[in-house]
């Protein structure tokens, strides 16, 4: 860090120039790595969702290896952000206007402080990760090295495992939306015109990049292209927020989910519009060299852009901004708050506006507009029943559900317990509790520490229902010798598998699976080069035949999910090397990665 602040002060470059210059080689990057992947897909006559795990680059150094392109891609983000977040704090030993005579110098020193930035950040992470969630550290002299390890691996696999699943669920939703869409019938009609909801007869003509902002012309009509887009950012908030989509946030002036998705997606059809602008010379020898690379956008024009596009009023316009607006004096997350004012502008990183982690974002703006985990929790609880209930009358087994969720005893002793289930041979007594999106460590031990806390309290209020199970027989029914099977049930898949006090974690997409479906079909699902969507099923997996199938297997089944289970093959354990030959210390970690094809 002392390095990079006496590169920053030694540069001869204003704080607004080290900004700019940074955010603008993390874009050049993108545009030059997303046309290489362009140019290779070219010869791609079809891609399947497992060919994007897959891909790996090689690293900047040999001995590290290849390393997963995603991460890599995305660590870019996490680097800037250290390197202005460092910034503040030598922006008084900066000078008040540029000072460069050796200009090749002065680009130099903007991409290696982007290079320190990136390698800090890997060893920091990874060092937090183990650090806030039980692992440790063994320091070595000779060779001078840190080892960081995992007293949980299992654990570190589950994660794996588990964000797997959620990529997979994502892919899914868009890849059924795009064929909804694609289909001309009249369901796809409906789609298509509840997707031009509070949109303007309005599209983007022509999109141009001047000294590196981004300039607009509009045409009539709306465009179907645009309509298509936004059915990616659409499907993420179907697949885990369809419950609270419509809901209006408190602190929002009425906006609700899909209308803050809206107004974001017309914003990102645009900087995307940019970013695939064809650029000849991408090469940079000189610093007006940066301005070839879209990198901000006035503010007033941006404010103009979102009022012609839609028909939300200046009010809302503003609600929207200050939602994806890092705020001033706090530190910079470009995945929370995709944009960074500075002057009459926004400046932002093309990735996290145009590839964005949509979750993490919904997360964001859900906490920011009034709508804390507690209270997305209700609603998530009135879905679960809901939709267990639906599918245990469309099969026509025996269930007791109560509505309420309060249960008092006549002394006044009482529990709130968010679920119980009684069926013909099993009951279920579950905690359901939303956790955000984990984005660093921090995120990652309070969803843990959230979970470990719920399977507390289950255990807790199961032995409160065990024991006055006659007085609340009217409410919950006959539980006497059943099977009790003790959940906590969340909304993210990432730490489905996880147990504490011998209970099981699992995301709802687990229990709505065995309850509704019964089973999983093994799908491949491919896109074509022109296209079109081709998807086939390979193979079934039924978890059961009867109603007494259906309660036998079910603790077993949430136990040990056979959808866990089956992907665990695509994973294995290694000691991943985070730092180049040469640096005074070498830094390892315990790490699970994507192995390249499948063993099946």
């Amino acid at each position: 860090m002392d390095e990079m602040k006496e590169i920053m002060s030694d540069c001869g470059l204003t704080e607004a120039d080290l900004v700019d210059f940074a955010i603008a080689t993390a874009n050049r990057e993108l545009i030059i790595i997303t046309d290489q992947k362009a140019r290779l897909s070219d010869d791609v006559t079809e891609q399947r969702f497992e060919d994007l795990l897959r891909h790996k680059v090689e690293s900047i150094d040999p001995s590290i290896g290849q390393v997963e392109s995603q991460a890599a891609v995305e660590t870019t983000i996490d680097a800037i952000q250290v390197l202005l977040n460092t910034l503040r704090h030598v922006s008084d030993e900066l000078p008040s206007s540029r000072v460069v005579e050796n200009q090749g110098k002065a680009i130099g020193a903007v991409i290696g402080l982007k290079v320190r930035a990136m390698l800090y950040y890997v060893v920091k992470s990874e060092y937090d990760y183990c650090i806030w969630n039980e692992g440790y550290a063994v320091t070595s002299t000779n060779p001078d090295a840190v080892m960081m390890k995992c007293l949980a691996p299992e654990n570190l696999l589950l994660s794996r495992v588990g964000f797997l699943r959620l990529q997979k669920t994502l892919f899914a939703f868009y890849m059924g939306g795009r064929s909804i869409l694609d289909n001309h019938d009249e369901y796809g009609s409906l789609v298509r015109e509840a997707l031009k909801r509070k949109r303007t007869a309005t599209r983007l003509e022509k999109v141009s990049v001047q000294e590196g902002a981004i300039k607009y012309e509009l045409g009539k009509d709306i465009d179907n292209d645009e309509i298509a887009f936004e059915i990616k950012s659409s499907g993420e908030m179907a697949a885990y927020y369809s419950y609270i989509h419509d809901v209006a946030l408190p602190a929002l002036n009425g906006l609700t989910l899909k209308d803050i998705l809206l107004l974001f997606t017309t914003l990102q059809f645009l900087v995307k519009k940019a970013a695939d602008l064809s650029i000849e010379d991408d090469s940079v020898v000189k610093l007006t060299d940066f301005n070839k690379f879209p990198y901000r956008m006035l503010k007033r024009e941006l404010i103009e852009y979102l009022l012609q596009r839609t028909t939300f009023n200046e009010r809302q316009v503003d609600d929207f901004l200050k939602l994806v607006t890092n705020k001033q004096g706090n530190r910079i997350s470009f995945w929370d708050y995709p944009l960074l004012p500075r002057a009459d502008y926004f400046v932002f990183p093309l990735l996290s506006l145009v590839h964005p982690m949509t979750l993490v974002l919904i997360d964001r703006w859900l906490e920011d507009g009034g709508f804390d985990l507690d209270e997305r929790g209700r609603y998530f609880e009135k879905h679960i029943k809901k939709t267990i209930a639906l599918g245990l009358r469309r099969k026509g087994y025996q269930f007791v559900l109560p509505e309420t969720s309060k249960f008092k005893l006549p002394n006044g002793q009482a529990e709130e317990i968010d679920l119980i289930l009684n069926l013909k041979h099993t009951c279920i007594i579950a905690e359901v509790k939303c956790i955000k999106y984990s984005m660093g460590a921090r995120d990652t031990h309070n969803a843990l520490a959230r979970l470990r806390k719920a399977s507390e309290q289950v255990r807790r209020k199961a032995n409160f229902i065990l024991q006055h199970k006659e007085h609340f027989q009217s409410e919950v029914g006959i539980i006497e010798g059943k099977e009790l099977v003790k959940l906590v049930i969340t909304n993210y898949p990432i730490y489905s598998g996880y147990r504490f006090n011998e209970i099981p974690v699992v995301d709802f997409f687990l229990l709505d699976a065995y309850i509704n479906a019964g089973g999983i079909d093994h799908q491949r699902v491919q896109m074509t080069k022109d296209g079109l969507i081709k998807q086939e099923t390979v193979y079934r997996t039924v978890f059961y035949e009867d109603e007494d199938g259906f309660c036998r297997s079910l603790m077993s089944h949430m136990a040990k999910p056979p959808a866990i289970d089956q992907l665990r093959e695509h994973f294995e354990h290694r000691l991943c090397k985070l730092t180049p030959e040469g640096a005074s210390w070498a830094f390892y970690a315990d790490t699970v990665e994507y192995v390249s094809g499948s063993r099946r």
